[in-house]
């Protein structure tokens, strides 16, 4: 049952970037087909705790505590605290609504986390042809793209977004892009998330003398990968990228050694690549420099998250609330994950996610393979382990955890870090805390769906209601892409 939920949440982040549902916005559209997967997802966990009981398969949970006691008394400490700061909120149900999605996603890493070492396999062979898969398709539509932008002039070029429609004899034309996100730096999250992935195979290839055609053309997608970071502008990525594998080589020295090489060559040849398809090459459009001085405006969207949260030190002002509507719109999220729990959830809840990241970060360290271990067994480890790192970091810049594509990497590759730890604990222990995982997981995507089950249906409503009181303003994404409510 397990297997056919992580195709699911496979199959969603490779053809979700593609799929647009009628009278949506990117980002929405990708929202609802999210939920729609986690709630197929949550049918399936019931379906499997259901066949436990039948079998009578289900154990004590009071074993749940013997695995380790302390992360999960933190975890009720961030929530119990999440939920008081939810209940002392002004809007009751958008904190409720962001307070509980956190702990579903959680809940699903853990109740999907493999047990076995062939389901391990399995998964990581799943989360590497995810990632390949993706960039594949995403860099082929590219390329489709780029050569009809100078022979058509309705068709921009990556990764500009006409803002205009022509209409001609009564009928409406409008200019054609292939972005896929409704903000190049939505796309960004996911290179975060794929590029070491996409290293880390090119990595383990190399070191197959028969296979080094594959590991040639992974070098070749990965600089392409590279490519589209520089013509998006994306510093977030390129600098948590860059940190990230530095971090981890203070680490665990020499064996990053191949990631350090080849990470290396195919961001100088996406330097390369950009160079000439971007710069060199005549009309083209693309003018956004990735070396900017400027801070976006961030210093001053974290100095108001601050000052909001001095208003209440220890309880926040409530999850999801930062996106308040005071007087007129504004972002939605202070693009630095960790000031915006802090000013959202409050002091406590914030010491008890930098405790939880800290045994995180600490599991990471401790679970790493034996040196004694071939290679194939270790390269994954770094790339899982790169990649979410990368992602912790540019999380001090971006919003990479709010969004949908984003969130569901997130559980993937926690949940294959967490089913690597099982060696830690008894079987009979780690399966109970994934079937404590999978009644939490079900009763909280039923009250998701009752949570944002109006909204679905009314998100054009919505639209044009916002246009009509801010016709001057723009939309500023949080759960939905107009993430500002009063």
């Amino acid at each position: 049952m397990n297997k056919v939920i992580l195709v699911l949440l496979s199959v969603f982040l490779v053809l979700t970037a593609f799929i647009q549902l009628p009278d949506l916005m990117q980002y929405d559209s990708k929202r609802v087909l999210q939920i729609f997967i986690l709630i197929v997802a949550g049918i399936l966990v019931l379906v499997s705790i259901i066949k436990a009981y039948l079998k009578k398969n289900v154990k004590n949970l009071t074993t749940y505590f013997n695995v380790s006691k302390y992360p999960f008394v933190v975890t009720a400490i961030l929530f119990l605290a999440g939920l008081l700061s939810a209940f002392l909120s002004t809007n009751i149900q958008f904190a409720l609504l962001e307070f509980i999605f956190l702990f579903l996603l959680l809940s699903l890493a853990f109740s999907i986390a493999p047990c076995t070492h062939s389901d391990h396999h399995f998964f990581g062979r799943l989360i590497l042809g995810t990632a390949l898969i993706y960039s594949l398709i995403y860099i082929i539509i590219f390329f489709g793209n780029y050569i009809s932008s100078f022979l058509n002039p309705m068709i921009t070029l990556w990764p500009e977004k006409y803002n205009f429609i022509i209409n001609i004899d009564g009928k409406e034309l409008v200019g054609k892009e292939v972005l896929y996100f409704d903000h190049k730096r939505f796309f960004n999250h996911t290179q975060t998330w794929t590029l070491p992935l996409l290293v880390g195979l090119t990595a383990f290839y190399k070191r197959k003398e028969h296979e080094k055609l594959q590991s040639i053309l992974l070098i070749v997608l990965a600089s392409f990968w590279w490519m589209l970071i520089f013509a998006s502008g994306g510093r977030g990525s390129m600098l948590s990228l860059i940190l990230s594998v530095g971090i981890l080589t203070m680490i665990w020295g020499k064996d990053l050694i191949p990631f350090l090489k080849f990470g290396s060559i195919s961001l100088v040849l996406g330097a390369l690549n950009y160079l000439i398809i971007f710069k060199w090459i005549p009309s083209s459009n693309a003018d956004l420099p990735l070396l900017r001085s400027s801070d976006s405006g961030r210093l001053d969207m974290w100095q108001r998250a601050l000052e909001s949260w001095l208003q209440n030190p220890l309880f926040g002002i409530g999850p999801m609330h930062y996106s308040k509507l005071e007087s007129a719109p504004t972002f939605a999220h202070p693009h630095n994950f960790y000031i915006q729990f802090l000013t959202e959830w409050g002091l406590i809840a914030f010491i008890a996610l930098a405790f939880l990241i800290g045994f995180l970060v600490k599991n990471v360290i401790d679970n790493y393979p034996d040196k004694n271990q071939k290679f194939q067994s270790r390269f994954l480890y770094i790339s899982v382990s790169w990649s979410l790192s990368a992602a912790l970091i540019h999380a001090f810049f971006s919003g990479v955890f709010h969004t949908p594509l984003s969130q569901i990497w997130f559980v993937l590759l926690i949940s294959w870090l967490i089913g690597f730890n099982r060696k830690k604990s008894s079987g009979t222990q780690f399966n109970t805390v994934r079937r404590y995982a999978s009644f939490t997981y079900v009763v909280l995507i039923l009250i998701v769906s009752s949570i944002v089950y109006d909204d679905v249906l009314t998100i054009y409503q919505g639209y044009e209601e916002y246009i009509s009181n801010y016709p001057e303003s723009k939309f500023y994404p949080r759960f939905w892409r107009q993430g500002l409510f009063e």
